[in-house]
Protein backbone atom coordinates (compact mmCIF):
# COMPACT_ATOMS: atom_id res chain seq x y z
CA UNK A 1 0.00 0.00 0.00
CA UNK A 2 1.70 3.21 -1.27
CA UNK A 3 -1.22 5.55 -0.09
CA UNK A 4 -1.57 6.94 3.41
CA UNK A 5 -4.82 6.21 5.11
CA UNK A 6 -7.63 9.42 5.20
CA UNK A 7 -7.01 11.02 8.12
CA UNK A 8 -8.94 13.91 10.42
CA UNK A 9 -5.64 16.49 10.18
CA UNK A 10 -3.63 16.34 7.39
CA UNK A 11 -0.89 19.66 8.12
CA UNK A 12 -0.15 19.84 4.34
CA UNK A 13 -3.83 21.13 4.33
CA UNK A 14 -4.01 22.96 8.02
CA UNK A 15 -7.14 25.14 7.60
CA UNK A 16 -9.48 26.86 10.10
CA UNK A 17 -12.51 25.60 9.18
CA UNK A 18 -11.23 21.58 8.35
CA UNK A 19 -9.93 21.48 11.87
CA UNK A 20 -12.33 22.85 13.59
CA UNK A 21 -14.76 20.10 11.78
CA UNK A 22 -12.49 17.53 13.19
CA UNK A 23 -12.65 19.00 16.46
CA UNK A 24 -16.25 18.82 16.93
CA UNK A 25 -17.09 15.72 15.14
CA UNK A 26 -14.00 13.04 15.47
CA UNK A 27 -13.42 13.91 19.46
CA UNK A 28 -13.64 11.17 22.11
CA UNK A 29 -16.66 12.60 23.52
CA UNK A 30 -21.21 11.90 23.82
CA UNK A 31 -22.50 11.79 20.69
CA UNK A 32 -24.42 15.17 21.76
CA UNK A 33 -21.16 17.12 22.22
CA UNK A 34 -20.23 16.01 18.71
CA UNK A 35 -22.99 17.47 16.84
CA UNK A 36 -21.65 19.78 13.67
CA UNK A 37 -23.64 22.80 12.56
CA UNK A 38 -22.62 24.56 9.05
CA UNK A 39 -23.59 26.08 5.94
CA UNK A 40 -22.77 24.87 2.03
CA UNK A 41 -23.84 25.36 -1.12
CA UNK A 42 -24.35 22.56 -3.97
CA UNK A 43 -24.30 23.42 -7.83
CA UNK A 44 -25.80 22.52 -10.49
CA UNK A 45 -23.95 19.28 -10.74
CA UNK A 46 -22.83 18.52 -7.64
CA UNK A 47 -20.18 21.14 -7.25
CA UNK A 48 -20.03 21.93 -3.29
CA UNK A 49 -16.85 24.17 -1.55
CA UNK A 50 -15.64 20.89 -1.04
CA UNK A 51 -15.17 18.30 -4.27
CA UNK A 52 -16.38 15.17 -2.92
CA UNK A 53 -14.56 13.60 -6.08
CA UNK A 54 -15.38 9.93 -8.70
CA UNK A 55 -12.26 8.15 -8.01
CA UNK A 56 -13.78 5.15 -5.94
CA UNK A 57 -17.32 3.63 -6.30
CA UNK A 58 -18.14 4.92 -2.82
CA UNK A 59 -16.83 8.36 -3.64
CA UNK A 60 -19.28 8.14 -6.76
CA UNK A 61 -22.04 7.30 -5.04
CA UNK A 62 -21.47 10.10 -2.63
CA UNK A 63 -21.15 12.54 -5.21
CA UNK A 64 -24.33 11.03 -6.60
CA UNK A 65 -25.90 11.71 -3.13
CA UNK A 66 -24.66 15.34 -3.37
CA UNK A 67 -26.46 15.93 -6.88
CA UNK A 68 -29.35 14.47 -5.30
CA UNK A 69 -29.90 17.03 -2.24
CA UNK A 70 -29.56 19.51 -4.81
CA UNK A 71 -32.03 17.88 -6.82
CA UNK A 72 -34.25 17.66 -4.08
CA UNK A 73 -34.05 21.25 -3.19
CA UNK A 74 -35.07 22.35 -6.68
CA UNK A 75 -38.40 19.96 -6.28
CA UNK A 76 -39.55 21.58 -3.41
CA UNK A 77 -38.44 19.54 -0.52
CA UNK A 78 -37.14 22.45 2.27
CA UNK A 79 -35.84 19.43 4.58
CA UNK A 80 -33.71 17.07 3.54
CA UNK A 81 -32.31 14.11 5.32
CA UNK A 82 -29.37 12.30 4.15
CA UNK A 83 -28.24 9.13 6.14
CA UNK A 84 -24.55 7.21 5.97
CA UNK A 85 -24.23 4.35 7.61
CA UNK A 86 -21.26 2.37 8.89
CA UNK A 87 -19.28 0.21 6.70
CA UNK A 88 -19.70 -3.61 7.13
CA UNK A 89 -16.27 -4.37 8.81
CA UNK A 90 -15.85 -6.32 5.97
CA UNK A 91 -11.80 -6.23 4.49
CA UNK A 92 -13.08 -6.15 1.74
CA UNK A 93 -15.53 -3.35 1.80
CA UNK A 94 -14.28 0.05 0.49
CA UNK A 95 -16.45 1.97 3.19
CA UNK A 96 -13.93 1.69 6.40
CA UNK A 97 -16.89 4.19 8.22
CA UNK A 98 -17.11 3.38 11.76
CA UNK A 99 -20.17 5.19 12.38
CA UNK A 100 -23.20 5.98 11.26
CA UNK A 101 -23.90 9.89 10.11
CA UNK A 102 -27.39 12.00 9.67
CA UNK A 103 -26.73 15.15 7.98
CA UNK A 104 -29.87 17.50 7.47
CA UNK A 105 -29.80 20.10 5.15
CA UNK A 106 -32.28 23.56 5.46
CA UNK A 107 -32.95 24.91 2.44
CA UNK A 108 -31.72 28.96 2.89
CA UNK A 109 -31.57 29.70 -1.05
CA UNK A 110 -32.16 28.81 -4.53
CA UNK A 111 -29.98 30.85 -6.53
CA UNK A 112 -29.86 29.61 -10.35
CA UNK A 113 -26.84 27.99 -10.44
CA UNK A 114 -26.68 26.70 -6.88
CA UNK A 115 -28.76 26.27 -3.94
CA UNK A 116 -27.57 27.47 0.05
CA UNK A 117 -28.03 25.19 2.93
CA UNK A 118 -27.90 25.03 6.47
CA UNK A 119 -26.81 21.66 8.10
CA UNK A 120 -26.55 20.08 10.99
CA UNK A 121 -24.11 16.86 11.16
CA UNK A 122 -25.02 14.02 13.69
CA UNK A 123 -22.23 11.09 14.43
CA UNK A 124 -24.45 8.16 15.86
CA UNK A 125 -23.82 4.47 16.42
CA UNK A 126 -26.71 2.27 14.49
CA UNK A 127 -26.28 -0.13 12.69
CA UNK A 128 -26.16 -0.65 8.55
CA UNK A 129 -30.17 -2.07 9.00
CA UNK A 130 -31.31 0.72 11.95
CA UNK A 131 -30.15 2.89 9.02
CA UNK A 132 -32.10 1.58 6.33
CA UNK A 133 -35.01 1.09 8.51
CA UNK A 134 -34.80 4.94 9.44
CA UNK A 135 -34.93 5.70 5.87
CA UNK A 136 -37.59 3.24 4.92
CA UNK A 137 -40.06 5.16 7.57
CA UNK A 138 -39.08 8.52 6.70
CA UNK A 139 -40.25 7.48 2.74
CA UNK A 140 -43.42 5.67 4.22
CA UNK A 141 -44.36 9.26 5.84
CA UNK A 142 -44.17 11.18 2.54
CA UNK A 143 -40.85 11.50 2.22
CA UNK A 144 -39.31 11.33 -1.32
CA UNK A 145 -35.94 10.02 -2.93
CA UNK A 146 -34.73 9.00 -6.18
CA UNK A 147 -34.10 5.44 -6.29
CA UNK A 148 -35.52 2.83 -4.06
CA UNK A 149 -33.94 1.72 -0.92
CA UNK A 150 -32.92 -2.01 -0.63
CA UNK A 151 -30.03 -2.45 0.68
CA UNK A 152 -27.77 -0.61 3.31
CA UNK A 153 -25.36 0.61 0.23
CA UNK A 154 -28.09 2.47 -1.70
CA UNK A 155 -28.68 5.03 1.17
CA UNK A 156 -24.76 6.60 0.11
CA UNK A 157 -26.67 7.96 -2.96
CA UNK A 158 -30.05 8.38 -1.74
CA UNK A 159 -30.82 11.14 0.57
CA UNK A 160 -34.14 11.58 1.49
CA UNK A 161 -36.57 15.09 1.06
CA UNK A 162 -38.55 15.15 4.07
CA UNK A 163 -42.84 15.84 3.94
CA UNK A 164 -44.03 18.78 3.56
CA UNK A 165 -46.02 18.17 6.39
CA UNK A 166 -43.13 18.01 8.78
CA UNK A 167 -42.99 21.23 10.38
CA UNK A 168 -40.25 20.99 13.16
CA UNK A 169 -37.50 18.52 11.71
CA UNK A 170 -36.00 17.91 15.55
CA UNK A 171 -39.07 16.62 17.24
CA UNK A 172 -39.95 14.35 13.76
CA UNK A 173 -36.75 13.06 13.86
CA UNK A 174 -36.98 12.74 17.39
CA UNK A 175 -39.81 10.26 16.97
CA UNK A 176 -37.51 8.35 14.44
CA UNK A 177 -34.09 8.17 15.15
CA UNK A 178 -33.61 6.14 18.22
CA UNK A 179 -31.04 5.97 21.06
CA UNK A 180 -30.06 9.52 20.70
CA UNK A 181 -31.63 11.79 22.94
CA UNK A 182 -29.66 14.06 24.35
CA UNK A 183 -28.64 14.90 20.68
CA UNK A 184 -32.24 16.49 20.13
CA UNK A 185 -31.93 17.88 23.88
CA UNK A 186 -28.50 19.57 22.94
CA UNK A 187 -29.80 21.02 19.28
CA UNK A 188 -32.86 22.55 21.10
CA UNK A 189 -30.74 24.30 23.46
CA UNK A 190 -27.82 25.41 20.93
CA UNK A 191 -24.83 23.32 22.77
CA UNK A 192 -24.03 22.11 19.33
CA UNK A 193 -23.94 26.41 18.34
CA UNK A 194 -21.68 26.63 21.17
CA UNK A 195 -19.45 23.84 21.17
CA UNK A 196 -19.00 24.65 17.43
CA UNK A 197 -17.97 28.40 18.27
CA UNK A 198 -15.09 27.13 20.33
CA UNK A 199 -14.06 24.85 18.08
CA UNK A 200 -13.34 27.58 15.39
CA UNK A 201 -11.39 29.36 18.36
CA UNK A 202 -9.01 26.47 19.11
CA UNK A 203 -8.56 25.52 15.50
CA UNK A 204 -7.34 29.49 14.82
CA UNK A 205 -5.34 29.39 17.53
CA UNK A 206 -3.86 25.67 16.63
CA UNK A 207 -3.42 26.58 12.77
CA UNK A 208 -1.54 30.01 13.69
CA UNK A 209 0.72 28.02 15.51
CA UNK A 210 1.18 25.27 13.45
CA UNK A 211 1.01 26.48 9.47
CA UNK A 212 4.55 27.77 9.39
CA UNK A 213 6.10 24.48 10.28
CA UNK A 214 3.15 22.67 8.04
CA UNK A 215 4.39 24.41 4.95
CA UNK A 216 7.96 23.04 5.34
CA UNK A 217 6.68 19.25 5.35
CA UNK A 218 7.57 17.60 2.63
CA UNK A 219 6.79 13.84 2.94
CA UNK A 220 4.05 11.59 4.22
CA UNK A 221 6.07 10.59 7.16
CA UNK A 222 7.29 13.58 8.25
CA UNK A 223 2.78 14.66 7.73
CA UNK A 224 2.16 12.16 10.17
CA UNK A 225 4.51 13.24 12.62
CA UNK A 226 3.76 16.76 13.13
CA UNK A 227 -0.11 15.53 12.76
CA UNK A 228 0.79 13.64 16.39
CA UNK A 229 2.29 16.42 17.54
CA UNK A 230 -0.70 18.52 16.57
CA UNK A 231 -2.78 16.08 17.99
CA UNK A 232 -0.90 15.81 21.25
CA UNK A 233 -0.93 19.45 21.77
CA UNK A 234 -4.95 19.27 21.43
CA UNK A 235 -4.55 17.05 23.89
CA UNK A 236 -2.80 18.86 26.64
CA UNK A 237 -4.07 21.92 25.98
CA UNK A 238 -7.63 21.96 24.81
CA UNK A 239 -8.38 18.52 26.83
CA UNK A 240 -9.51 17.07 23.50
CA UNK A 241 -8.56 13.37 22.35
CA UNK A 242 -9.11 12.42 18.79
CA UNK A 243 -10.71 9.35 18.31
CA UNK A 244 -8.30 6.19 16.55
CA UNK A 245 -10.83 6.30 13.71
CA UNK A 246 -14.11 7.83 12.73
CA UNK A 247 -16.33 9.71 9.95
CA UNK A 248 -14.15 10.93 7.88
CA UNK A 249 -10.77 8.98 8.57
CA UNK A 250 -8.17 8.22 11.42
CA UNK A 251 -5.83 10.21 14.00
CA UNK A 252 -1.77 10.38 12.98
CA UNK A 253 -1.11 8.97 15.99
CA UNK A 254 -3.29 5.88 14.49
CA UNK A 255 -1.75 5.84 11.35
CA UNK A 256 1.71 6.29 12.87
CA UNK A 257 1.21 2.98 14.84
CA UNK A 258 0.38 0.88 11.63
CA UNK A 259 3.15 2.80 9.59
CA UNK A 260 5.29 -0.38 9.71
CA UNK A 261 2.66 -2.28 7.65
CA UNK A 262 2.60 0.02 4.95
CA UNK A 263 4.22 -0.94 1.56
CA UNK A 264 6.90 1.57 0.16
CA UNK A 265 7.16 3.41 3.81
CA UNK A 266 10.15 1.38 5.11
CA UNK A 267 12.61 3.33 3.35
CA UNK A 268 11.66 6.59 4.47
CA UNK A 269 11.20 5.71 8.21
CA UNK A 270 14.01 2.79 9.30
CA UNK A 271 16.39 4.48 10.68
CA UNK A 272 14.90 7.64 11.71
CA UNK A 273 16.35 8.55 15.70
CA UNK A 274 12.67 9.64 16.88
CA UNK A 275 11.37 6.20 16.33
CA UNK A 276 11.49 2.69 17.78
CA UNK A 277 10.78 -0.30 15.48
CA UNK A 278 8.35 -3.32 17.70
CA UNK A 279 10.69 -6.42 18.20
CA UNK A 280 7.58 -8.33 18.41
CA UNK A 281 5.10 -7.06 15.48
CA UNK A 282 7.56 -4.53 13.25
CA UNK A 283 5.16 -1.63 13.66
CA UNK A 284 7.22 1.80 14.54
CA UNK A 285 6.51 4.10 17.20
CA UNK A 286 8.09 6.92 19.08
CA UNK A 287 10.39 6.25 20.95
CA UNK A 288 9.31 8.65 23.73
CA UNK A 289 5.94 6.28 23.96
CA UNK A 290 8.49 3.35 25.20
CA UNK A 291 6.22 0.75 24.04
CA UNK A 292 4.37 -0.26 21.01
CA UNK A 293 0.62 1.02 20.79
CA UNK A 294 -0.01 -2.23 18.94
CA UNK A 295 1.48 -4.13 21.55
CA UNK A 296 1.24 -2.65 24.31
Amino acid sequence: MNRLPDRYIDVRKLNVADLAAALVEERKAANEERIKPYKTWIGLDGQTPFPVGSETELKRRELEGVKAVSHLARSGHRTIVWISPPGSGREEDECKYTESRVIVYQVESIEETRVNFSCVAICGQHSQRQCLEVANSLLDDGGDCRGELVVANDLRSEPIGLSSDVVDWVSYLENKIPGVTEVWRAIRNGVHEENSRQAWMMAQVIVREFSGRASRVKTDFEAVLLGVELERMIKARFEVTLMAGGVHGMSNEAILGHMGAFDGLYSRIDGDSRLQRCKHCGNFYIKAKEKCPLCG
